[in-house]
């Protein structure tokens, strides 16, 4: 599993990922990921999670598996909470999320929005649907969706469709909105946040919260939206599901999801530094 030499003589905190990382394919949570969690807080390594997703669905997913709170980075960045307090929240500029929802409704593509930690979309349709059921919360209609954002502050947009057609929105938005940050946290997601936002900084906020250091942190994921999060950490480790950009940005690489790899890589670096 080892690609490079591991370079930090003490792991005091972990940072982990939860689609295609905490979770695999099928959006279910193995046994063994729950189990790695829990050894990892008995030999006294904080853990964290940090996703794309919205607190309320990552708190949701957490509490049926852990009797426990954790640190969470949300919104790819733009919350940051622990001990039940939030330590920082960004939303978009409302004429930014306004222009690009307009932009992106006009060419008949789906989009939603997170505002006040809730699910708000245009429609009820598939993809509605659909991601309600992935990140178990549910989900407010608003038919006057572009002027609801502009009434309301967003923490993120984020449009679902194919691959292909994202890559071409994706150009197309960078070039409009030079103010934002745009990048694929899916095959079919894309991620609208604000400029400066992404899981590596807000870590580095988090530590300064904590007191980690973040020479001693390992993170985990598999998505591109994970590669500021391993710049920030000392060690990273991708999944073996994870995208190139994801599996170029760590040290080493992991058995997929499927195959609990988060778990397996974890216990791997803790016996080799214990």
């Amino acid at each position: 599993m080892s690609r490079k030499e591991l370079r930090i003589e003490k792991i005091s905190a972990i940072v982990v990922d939860i689609d295609g990382t905490f979770l695999d394919s099928r959006e279910e949570v193995p046994q063994e990921n729950v189990r790695a969690v829990l050894e990892a807080l008995e030999n006294g390594v904080r853990v964290i999670f940090a996703s794309g997703r919205m607190l309320a669905s990552i708190t949701g997913l957490l509490k049926k598996h852990f009797r426990r709170e954790f640190p969470v980075i949300a919104y790819n960045g733009g919350l940051v909470a622990s001990n039940g307090r939030i330590h920082l929240k960004k939303a978009l500029d409302r004429n930014i999320a306004v222009e690009i929802a307009a932009d992106v409704l006009k060419q008949n593509v789906y989009i939603q929005a997170y505002v006040n930690d809730e699910l708000v979309v245009p429609k009820n349709c598939e993809q509605a649907r659909a991601y309600s059921i992935h990140s178990g919360v549910g989900f407010k209609v608003k038919r006057d969706f572009v002027g609801f954002l502009e009434a309301n502050d967003t923490m993120k947009l984020l449009v679902i469709d194919e691959p292909d057609v994202l890559e071409r929105l994706k150009s197309s938005l960078e070039r409009q909105f030079p103010d934002a940050d745009i990048f694929k946290s899916f095959a079919t997601y894309l991620d609208i946040v604000p400029k400066g936002i992404n899981k590596g900084a807000a870590l580095e906020r988090m530590a300064e919260i904590l007191e980690l250091k973040l020479f001693e942190t390992v993170a985990f994921g598999d998505n591109d939206n994970d590669v500021p999060l391993f710049e920030a950490v000392g060690y990273a480790v991708a999944m073996g599901n994870a995208t190139p950009a994801a599996k170029a940005a760590a040290d080493i690489v992991a058995p997929i999801a499927d195959k609990a790899g988060f778990a397996k890589s974890l216990r791997h670096l803790l016996a080799i530094v214990d």
